[in-house]
């Protein structure tokens, strides 16, 4: 199944479809899970509510998609 068909099915565009297999690709899982810790909107025990609205269009153009495991995990913990 191409993008465009999976985007069919789920109600999106090929290019966001598209954008979200990148961030797929591109982002390490434990990155992932830190940010989700903080998205806004979202608590934990340790944040009581999100501080930071993590979006596609964020990652996409935070540079991390650049930056090696070992950094873009820095960068994410940095949060």
């Amino acid at each position: 199944m191409d993008q465009a068909q999976i985007g069919e099915k789920i109600g999106w565009s090929r290019e966001n479809v598209g954008r979200y297999t990148m961030l797929i690709n591109k982002i390490v899982p434990q990155v992932l899970v830190l940010v989700r810790e903080h998205q806004k909107g979202r608590g934990t025990k340790n944040v009581p509510s999100g501080t930071f609205d993590f979006t596609e269009g964020w990652f996409r153009n935070s540079g991390l998609y650049d930056l090696c495991e070992k950094y873009q995990i820095k960068l994410a913990q940095e949060f």
